[in-house]
């Protein structure tokens, strides 16, 4: 067994350049000085200097932050200072305070004293938003949503395609929803492309208006935000006509030419086709009747496996063809060119007729030889999926993997985010944005205002102070269900069907229950057994609240799973000793008793499933969320009262210091009130709503993954690998 003492906690000690990047970057809004040292060796007639002054911060209302100075020079005395007037008591090198609305634009300094002078750092001014506001406290953000925003404010989901029209508008297929992002940057949704289908190719002709193929046979126009079939009909085949009269077979790559007219690799016909701005479809060269690699003309030529195609300044095509590339001149002469050309995925180019290719994992400089120049490589597992060129000779670049778009200067090679935010997972320790958290499971908060996560995959628990500085404090901890702390600071886990307890020291025990033995019995310790412990709460009196959940199987043959004891709520005494407080005990059942519409279950309000989260109000009442919904048990663990009938596994909750009820779906936070109302605090139940958007309520939230109530009106959720503080108005 491994684990970590906790003794005093460190402070992180930054860079000047890594603190400067805590302030700006990611949307931090705590701030946390440089601890002590690293300043230039003194001697006792120094006159004090400031090496590191306290920072500027945009904070919320209601939000613990600590202010710091370094200063060299020795028998150092501190006094700080609010807008020019001594704060009583304040004589240290940090300053932790709570803000208030009433520190906005408040100026903080800092006179540093010896016998030999003194001097007075510059102000830290404080820009407080209101109260109602979702702050990042600690980890990274960014990952896969539908946000839409400016830059990397917004968020993407498996971007796929793009191309960038001549207004530098660029269009996107983020899987099968259509997104737009603005010459500046601004993302917004259009929509599911026709059929819910992933688009092969997108091509914007010089009004601006998008194009896209792979939706079937025909090309699709987007017009008023709908895509409609411009040319092809829904059947597949081989026809010269207007608009929907001609019929297409699979086309996989669109170019347009200086004049508007659409080329189209006809893939199931091996031909390309050219479609004039009024819509009118006519065979370039190739036909459904040669399909191996035959220079020619018209009809005459022949095309074995064509997959892309470029349109050149002089008005002749480019297609790929196999590993040759074939040249087509506007009288559909077909030739094929020396050199062989490496398997790319994607390819554009710009004026000089440089060909930029996706090769692998890099972006490189592709010649008609198949020599290839390496401009910049992706760190991601599965590379860069589609890439377009803008008008100013930038490259758009879709990061599937990452879920972002970037930019890439061709003449440099330098990449540089343009919209979307790749995920930050980790398991870094650190100071607010520069923490990394992964896996992000059941999560409590102390008397003191610290958060603690358990990360399920490495099985630690991390600890998050008010003022967001994240450590590991156990390795090795026990994670198979939730994690509470009593008031003498030892923590209660759950390790294959037993309460392990863990003192502050990182000892280990088994509190109640025997590992691996699947039962249920109440007693002491040992005596007791469980079938799978999930949910951990304490009440008023020290006792700890546990919801056993069944354990669950099936035989791999029927739809229908077997449950096994469990579907109880526990409770331990301090001394360990385990009783049943609701539920039915050592039952067996099956989801078909649970679904029966003719047979009633029986005794299903005291029936829990999954009793992931645990809460108590200032009643001394228990709150139980599972799969079925949120109950509420007195303290006599009496019939259950239900306050909601929607559950399930994506759902999250907590009970405040006021005994308000807070429900966590997917990511929308609301408020639960007594006749089951649900009214949203937190995040957007809309469309393209989804991922953490900091700032004033209701903002948008990622799915969250847990939630745990702070002080009065506060929320701290996981959510995007991070740690959210939510001030709720």
């Amino acid at each position: 067994m491994h684990h970590k003492t906790q003794g005093p906690v460190t402070a992180f000690t930054a860079t000047r350049r890594q603190f400067t990047g805590l302030l700006c970057g990611s949307g931090l809004l705590t701030l946390t000085g440089c601890g002590g040292g690293g300043s230039a060796a003194s001697t006792p007639s120094a006159t004090p200097q400031i090496t590191l002054a306290p920072q500027s911060a945009s904070v919320a209302a209601g939000q613990a932050i600590t202010l710091r100075v370094e200063a060299s020079g020795s028998n150092l005395a501190y006094q700080w200072r609010r807008n020019g007037v001594a704060l009583n008591g304040a004589t240290s090198s940090s300053l932790q305070l709570t803000v208030t609305s009433t520190d906005d634009g408040a100026r903080y300094t800092v006179l540093v004293s010896n016998s030999n002078g003194q001097a007075e750092s510059t102000a830290a001014v404080l820009t407080v938003s209101p109260s109602g506001t979702i702050s990042l406290l600690a980890g990274g953000l960014g990952g896969r949503s539908l946000l839409a925003g400016n830059g990397t404010q917004a968020r993407l989901s498996v971007p796929v395609r793009v191309t960038v029209n001549k207004a530098g508008e660029m269009y996107m297929a983020c899987w099968t929803v259509c997104g737009k992002v603005s010459a500046q940057g601004d993302v917004s949704f259009l929509g599911n492309f026709l059929g819910g289908y992933i688009p092969n190719d997108l091509a914007c002709d010089s009004k601006g208006d998008l194009y896209a193929s792979g939706l079937g046979h025909p090309i699709y126009k987007l017009v008023n935000g709908v895509f409609s079939p411009f040319v092809g009909q829904s059947g597949s085949g081989f026809l010269d006509g207007v608009g929907q009269s001609a019929q297409l077979n699979g086309p996989a790559a669109l170019a347009f030419d200086t004049q508007d007219n659409l080329y189209i690799i006809d893939a199931g016909n091996h031909a390309i086709r050219k479609v004039s701005p009024a819509g009118v479809v006519s065979t370039l060269a190739g036909s459904p009747s040669n399909v191996t690699l035959t220079d020619g003309k018209g009809s005459a030529a022949g095309f074995a496996n064509p997959s892309k195609l470029l349109v050149l300044n002089d008005g002749s095509l480019l297609v790929l063809d196999g590993a040759s590339w074939r040249k087509i001149l506007s009288d559909g002469s077909v030739s094929t060119l020396a050199g062989t050309v490496p398997a790319i995925t994607a390819v554009t180019g710009v004026d000089t007729n440089a060909l930029y290719a996706l090769l692998g994992n890099s972006v490189v400089k592709l010649a008609l030889d198949g020599s290839t120049v390496n401009l910049a490589s992706s760190q991601s597992e599965y590379g860069y999926s589609d890439l377009a060129m803008a008008s100013d000779g930038k490259l758009a670049v879709a990061d599937g993997s990452n879920h972002m778009i970037h930019r890439i200067d061709p003449t440099t090679g330098q990449v540089s985010a343009w919209v979307g935010a790749a995920p930050k997972p980790g398991h870094v320790d650190g100071e607010g944005a520069l923490a990394r958290f992964a896996d992000m499971g059941p999560s409590c908060v102390d008397q003191n205002g610290n958060v603690y996560v358990i990360d399920t995959l490495a099985k630690t628990l991390r600890k998050v102070t008010p003022s967001g500085s994240a450590s590991t404090l156990f390795t090795d901890f026990p994670s198979d269900g939730g994690v509470a702390v009593d008031t003498s600071g030892h923590f209660y886990g759950v390790r294959n069907r037993a309460i392990i307890k863990v003192a502050p020291s990182g000892v280990q025990q088994v509190w109640a229950g025997q590992t691996g033995v699947l039962g249920y019995a109440d007693g002491a310790g040992a005596t007791a057994s469980f079938a799978r412990p999930m949910g951990l709460v304490f009440d008023a009196q020290g006792n700890l609240l546990v919801g056993d959940s069944p354990d669950q199987k099936t035989d791999g043959l029927s739809v229908y799973y077997t449950y096994t004891y469990g579907s109880t709520i526990r409770k331990i005494t301090p001394a360990g000793v385990v009783s049943t407080v609701a539920g039915i005990t050592g039952r067996v059942f099956s989801d078909s008793d649970l679904s029966s519409s003719t047979t009633p279950f029986p005794n299903r309000d005291v029936t829990f499933i999954r009793p992931a989260a645990l809460a108590m109000d200032p009643d001394g009442r228990l709150w139980v969320l599972d799969q079925a919904g949120v109950r509420r048990i007195d303290a006599q663990g009496s019939t259950p009262v239900w306050l909601s009938r929607e559950g399930g596994s994506s759902m999250a909750y907590a009970v405040g210091s006021s005994g308000a009820v807070y429900v966590a779906r997917q990511n929308v936070i609301s408020k639960l009130s007594a006749d089951g109302t649900q009214t949203v605090l937190a995040g957007v139940n809309a469309p393209y709503h989804e991922g953490v958007q900091l700032g004033p309520l209701p903002g948008a939230l990622a799915q969250v993954t847990s939630i745990a109530c702070g002080a009065a009106n506060v929320l701290y959720v996981g959510a995007e690998n991070a740690v959210l503080r939510i001030q709720l108005n």
